[in-house]
């Protein structure tokens, strides 16, 4: 993917994890996904640096989507920028 790499801050359980990680893999998008309950770091860049508290929280480019399922059509444009 040409672009800015886009991050996926998720946690187990959560299905709009799960369906953010399933459209980016569909799609052939590379991402890093960063597991909050595993990875103190991830969960404190997600908080106070990225102000959220919302799995799925993707960052694509200098964008920051706080939910994929209600902000899916925003993600899909920002892809389709990098």
């Amino acid at each position: 993917m040409r672009g800015h790499p886009v991050e996926l801050y998720v946690q187990p359980g959560c299905g709009d994890c799960q369906a953010a990680e399933r459209f980016l893999k569909e799609r052939g998008i590379s991402f890093v996904a960063y597991d909050i309950r595993a990875d103190e770091k991830a969960y404190r860049r997600l908080v106070k640096e990225l102000g959220s508290l919302v799995t799925a929280t993707l960052v694509i480019g200098d964008e920051v989507i706080k939910g994929f399922g209600a902000n899916r059509q925003r993600v899909e444009q920002l892809l389709a920028q990098q």
